[in-house]
């Protein structure tokens, strides 16, 4: 168990001053600050006084009405570095060199690490042990493949023993440690040379991603080795959490809040799963730096989340994020399986247990109820992880082209569809796990064009062996659902999700009666119920009991 450290917004660290007026190279010093390298300050300009355009020295800063906000550099030694007014004044930083504390035994894990290092091979040619990854028509040491599998041997290590692992562990760590790219201001950022263009990174673009891996290699390449060169720039990499994408820093401004970007850019987009690697990678040099400024990054990071999470709910699944061209769903990037809404899933309930903030836990409930059909990202113990065992219909046009097989086979975005053109088509959903469950409490259509949708339903519970009309057509009619296109190469599909007034009780069935609208015909490429799984819940979760935090 470890003690929760507290998450307040400390935005002034160790940084203290006085008015001076001393004269020095013929500048006057009018006030005089201390703080750690490093770290976000915010500074009053003196009265009457102002700022200038042209700056000498390496201070990165903002001016907001009569103060300045900025970073103070990452230095090797005490440093002085002044912020030049008018009429040959100053405001002086006496930036003081840290050392985080040291760690002698070997780290944990990452926490979304794991020892399978097999499915790198597709990206490491013979001869080669440092990934190479397409990146438009360039094959590159990309930084965030490099450090995951940096930390996925460091697994394979730690579980086997196997001193291979080992040494490809420390090339890759090696190669990170080199390939930190350091600026004017003092800290380092990984960066990938060809721009992306999905995300208009630009070229020589930095990613949070890999920003916040990579630390958390550099932490455990020194835990093992106590080589400080690791260490040192850990420290350094840490600042990037301050800076934004022009400055090769990794954060953006989302409405006043930060957001640390998997993609850098003028245009961020706002990646979820990204976000919330890199602040894995923060957790870590809080919790075992120590860190301070990491300390901050990852309180203001919290923070800005907790503001801004639900809005990637899309009420079926999650948005992989804020694209403000074209929505990207979190089970629309993977044919198989929901791919990155299953690993949102995992990522809130670690963030869950080392947080225990409710609105994570909430949101890790929810997403779970969405969650199109079974659960395949983590093996589950429990029992079945879908929660629909299979789709029986009275009736369908097409049984051998178009069954309701299609019901459930997780492709909600394309592909082939059930069909039926008869009123009072019986659609009979059989349920697994209903009975740990409150009962049923959203209901998930899709279909390639919405003109193929029922008008409306009636809805039947299944209890003591009898069908029970649970919520009639009339009520459907009258019900709010939301509503969701994907679009993508000339193709689309809309998603729609009723939720009822209150949970539907129900044993292990579960009966919709469909009613056709004005095209005579309803077909759907995917039918989902929500309803909470508490065993699969609970399983979930059990992965970071050991980063649980006390209260």
């Amino acid at each position: 168990m470890r003690m929760k450290f507290k998450f307040l917004l400390i935005l002034l660290p160790l940084l203290y001053g006085c008015n001076s007026n001393e004269k020095t190279n013929n500048i006057t010093v009018l006030n005089e600050v201390t703080i750690v390298e490093g770290m976000p300050f915010s500074l009053n300009i003196p009265q009457g006084e102002t700022v200038l355009d042209s700056q000498k020295g390496s201070v990165y800063f903002v001016i907001n009405n009569n103060s300045i906000s900025g970073v103070s550099p990452n230095v090797d030694m005490d440093t002085a570095f002044d912020i030049l007014l008018s009429d040959e004044k100053a405001i002086r930083l006496n930036v003081i060199n840290q050392s985080v504390k040291e760690i002698d035994t070997p780290t944990r894990n990452y926490a979304f690490a794991n020892s399978n290092i097999v499915k790198y091979n597709q990206f490491l040619p013979e001869g080669n042990n440092i990934p190479l990854v397409s990146i438009g028509s360039e094959q590159v040491n990309y930084p965030v493949t490099v450090s995951k599998y940096a930390h996925d041997l460091y697994a394979h290590y730690k579980s086997t023993g196997d001193t291979t692992s080992l040494d490809k562990f420390y090339i890759n760590a090696n190669w990170l440690r080199d390939n930190c790219v350091y600026t004017d201001y003092g800290f380092c950022s990984w960066r990938t040379a060809p721009a992306y263009t999905p995300y208009e990174t630009g070229t020589d673009w930095p990613s949070a991603m890999a920003q916040g891996q990579a630390i958390s290699v550099m932490i455990s390449a020194y835990s093992l080795s106590q080589d400080t060169s690791y260490l040192k720039v850990a420290e350094d990499a840490i600042s990037a959490f301050f800076y934004p994408a022009e400055k090769k820093g990794v954060m953006s401004n989302w409405e006043g809040g930060v957001w640390y970007e998997e993609y850098a850019s003028e245009n961020p987009a706002h990646v979820l799963n990204g976000f919330i690697f890199s602040m894995a990678g923060l957790y870590d040099a809080v919790d075992l730096l120590d860190s301070e400024a990491a300390k901050i990054a990852f309180n203001l990071g919290i923070e800005n989340l907790k503001n801004k999470l639900t809005r990637y709910d899309a009420d079926f699944t999650s948005l992989y994020d804020q694209n403000d061209q074209q929505l990207r769903f979190a089970n629309a990037k993977a044919r198989s399986l929901d791919g990155y809404h299953e690993l949102h899933i995992l990522q809130l309930a670690w963030l869950y247990q080392v947080t225990q903030e409710p609105l994570f836990l909430s949101m890790f409930q929810k997403f779970l109820a969405d969650d199109i059909a079974t659960f395949r990202t983590r093996k589950i113990k429990s029992g079945l992880s879908n929660r629909i065992e299979s789709i029986d219909v009275s009736y369908s046009v097409r049984p051998e082209t178009n069954g309701p097989s299609y019901l459930t086979d997780r492709i909600w975005t394309y592909g082939n569809y059930w069909s039926t053109n008869k009123n009072a088509t019986e659609v009979i959903v059989n349920l697994n796990e209903i009975n740990n469950s409150e009962g049923v409490k959203c209901l998930m259509m899709s279909s390639i064009d919405t003109k193929f949708f029922p008008k409306y339903f009636d809805v039947f519970s299944y209890v003591d062996g009898a069908w029970n009309l649970a919520v009639t057509r009339e009520v459907v009619e009258q019900i709010h659902y939301t509503e969701h296109t994907w679009k993508y190469q000339g193709k689309e599909a809309t998603a729609r999700t009723y939720c009822f007034d209150e949970p539907i009780q129900t044993t292990d069935k579960f009966k919709l009666e469909v009613y056709l609208g004005s095209s005579n015909l309803i077909a759907l490429k995917e039918l989902d119920v929500h309803f909470r799984r508490p065993n699969i819940q609970q399983e979930l979760l059990s992965i970071y009991d050991s980063w649980k935090v006390t209260q």
